[in-house]
């Protein structure tokens, strides 16, 4: 393949990505290669968030059509994981505080049938069962709460990143994540101790 020299003045590398600076959107190249190179991890924190297959693959599209709608402002952005993140977990609340408003609730997928080794059937069992009643927890948490439990415990991100991702102080964030696990463990615990089927 061979390139273009205006080509090759008006572009910049993020990451192993091309983009080019002129334009408005990103080429069809470079969009592929940002999907190829952060599609997997965008899919997987959208799917831990909404708990759907089908809200999550909506949330990825969603978040790859911002980035090329607002490509001039994501190609000068120095952290473009850190947008990214951003634009699906806020994509992820709207999409939560939609569904609540409606009085839906989402597909159970679960991710330990996803990616689980074989178990004996007794075991999968439990996990499955313990998996639902988690996500039933999960899901009577705020989205705010429940994003920055998720962010903070499940994707290992420090509380100043969450509250750059959340728009929320450090202490603000600390609070949540406190209160939801504290909200977890209380709905979780009647099951835990055998007094809920």
């Amino acid at each position: 393949m061979s390139v273009n020299p205006a080509d090759a003045i008006s572009a910049v590398s993020v990451g192993t990505a091309r983009i080019g600076v002129p334009g408005l959107h990103p080429s069809a190249e470079t969009l592929e290669g940002l999907v190829a190179q952060h599609g997997n991890r965008v899919y997987q924190l959208a799917f831990r968030l909404t708990r759907s297959t089908a809200d999550a693959e909506d949330v990825l599209q969603d978040v790859f059509l911002k980035l090329y709608r607002s490509w001039l402002q994501v190609s000068t952005c120095e952290n473009i994981d850190g947008w990214l993140t951003r634009v699906v977990t806020n994509a992820c609340i709207d999409l939560l505080r939609s569904r609540k408003s409606r009085g839906t609730t989402a597909e159970r997928s679960s991710l330990a049938r996803l990616s689980a080794p074989a178990v004996s059937p007794g075991r999968a069992l439990e996990e499955r069962e313990f998996d639902e009643k988690l996500q039933a927890a999960l899901e009577e948490l705020p989205p705010r709460e429940m994003a920055a439990l998720i962010l903070f415990d499940h994707e290992g991100l420090k509380a100043k990143e969450v509250g750059r991702i959340l728009n929320l102080t450090e202490g603000a964030v600390r609070r949540y994540v406190f209160e939801a696990r504290r909200k977890v463990k209380e709905l979780l615990t009647p099951y835990l101790r055998g007094d809920q089927p």
